[in-house]
């Protein structure tokens, strides 16, 4: 196993999870696949719409060797996690043209009418590394943070898990030097949790 990725942890983002008004499938989904690829979430935490007034994104990627993020990739003026990685890493945004193309035939394909707002998904940190996006308009980030490596993923379950399925699970299973986990769950009925009396 490569050294210090025998855990995980996950941050997910947006104002609607503090608030209760969604129920966050995605933690769950994660949870699940990291463990199958072997390596188990060992935390998970929430943060606001806008990470950057908070420190969630750069404490979570101090404390682990792999941070899985989800949300916050958006062209509205409050999806802001790029930017808050990018400044804890100290990089400027920088637009790439290649990937406002890739948006905007993506827009195309949809019958969309593409607005400028939407250049913003197309910038990321020099260090960056896009992740296409099968499903949406709003391309993933990798890029590391420290010793850590930070994925970004769109909130939208759909995108979400096709991109994890695609870009992320691959690259976690080249870093182990063993394969997935599996796992044997054995159900018992009849008893109660507390301590059984007169059986």
């Amino acid at each position: 196993m490569a050294a210090g990725l025998e855990c995980s942890e996950l941050l997910t983002v947006g104002d609607e999870l503090l608030r209760g008004d969604v129920v966050n499938g995605n933690a769950a989904w994660l949870g699940a696949r990291l463990f199958e690829c072997g390596v188990p979430v060992q935390r998970w935490s929430r943060s606001p719409t806008k990470p950057a007034r908070s420190s969630a994104p750069y404490e979570a990627a101090a404390r682990c060797r792999l941070l899985v993020i989800t949300g916050g990739l958006g062209p509205t003026v409050d999806d802001l996690t790029v930017a808050a990685l990018a400044q804890a890493i100290g990089e400027p945004l920088i637009r790439r043209p290649e990937l406002v193309s890739a948006i905007e035939q993506r827009f195309a394909a949809m019958g969309l009418r593409y607005s400028s707002n939407n250049d913003k998904q197309a910038e990321l940190p020099p260090s960056a590394t896009a992740l296409a996006n099968s499903c949406g308009s709003a391309p993933g980030v990798a890029l590391p943070v420290g010793a850590c490596q930070v994925f970004c993923l769109p909130g939208v379950p759909a995108e979400m898990r096709a991109m994890f399925d695609a870009q992320v699970a691959p690259w976690v299973l080249a870093q182990l030097e063993r394969g997935a986990v599996a796992r044997r769950t054995i159900k018992l009925f009849g008893l109660g949790e507390e301590k059984p009396t007169g059986c």
